[in-house]
C-alpha cells in the first residue's frame, strides 16, 4: 500500500489484513510505527528505500498517492499482479491500455451494502479511524494547509463547534 499512513491507505491496510493479506506499507520514517500498528506485516520507508527498485514482487500494488504508474511498478508486480490506482493521472490511464499487466482504478459506489459492511468492520474492531489532528471550523484554512503539507499521519478532522 503506497501511502499507507494516509486516509485511504490506513483503511486499505486494515481491510487487507481483515481479508488475510500479507501487507507491506509504504510511508515516511515517522509513520512506520503507526502503519505497523494498523496491521502491516512490513513497512518500507520511502525516504530511504524505493520499493520499485527492490527484488521483492507484489501481487497487488495499491497506490493511494498518485506518484506511481503501471510501467514504474512492472518489474515488482508478480506475473498476475494488479496495479490499483486510487489517485491517478492521464499517464496511468494511458499505460493501463498499453501495458499487459492489469490496472484497476479505485472508484466505487457508496452503496448501502458497502456502508453496512464498513459499519460491521468498525463495530467488530477491524477498522479503526486514524485521526492525526482536529481543527475547529474557524481554522479550516490551516487544516487544509496541514493536510496538504505531506506531514499528516492520518485524517485531519474539522469540527463544527469551536
Amino acid at each position: 500500500v503506497n501511502g499507507a499512513a494516509g486516509n485511504v491507505g490506513s483503511h486499505t491496510v486494515q481491510i487487507a489484513k481483515y481479508y488475510g493479506a500479507v501487507v507491506t506499507g509504504v510511508c515516511r520514517t515517522k509513520q512506520t510505527q503507526k502503519v505497523l500498528s494498523l496491521g502491516a506485516d512490513a513497512v518500507i520507508d520511502f525516504t530511504t528505500t524505493n520499493f520499485i527498485n527492490d527484488s521483492q514482487t507484489y501481487d497487488i500494488i495499491f497506490d493511494t498517492v498518485g506518484n506511481l504508474t503501471p510501467s514504474m511498478c512492472e518489474k515488482v508486480l508478480s506475473l498476475k499482479g494488479v496495479f490499483v490506482a486510487v489517485a491517478f493521472s492521464p499517464a496511468v490511464m494511458i499505460q493501463s491500455i498499453l501495458k499487459p499487466k492489469k490496472v484497476v482504478f479505485g472508484i466505487t459506489k457508496e452503496t448501502a451494502e458497502n456502508l453496512a459492511f464498513i459499519k460491521i468492520l468498525i463495530e467488530d474492531g477491524h477498522l479503526k479511524p486514524c485521526v492525526d489532528k482536529v481543527f475547529p471550523i474557524q481554522e479550516t484554512a490551516a487544516a487544509h494547509t496541514y493536510a496538504e503539507s505531506g506531514q499528516k499521519t492520518g485524517n485531519v478532522v474539522i469540527t463544527m463547534q469551536s
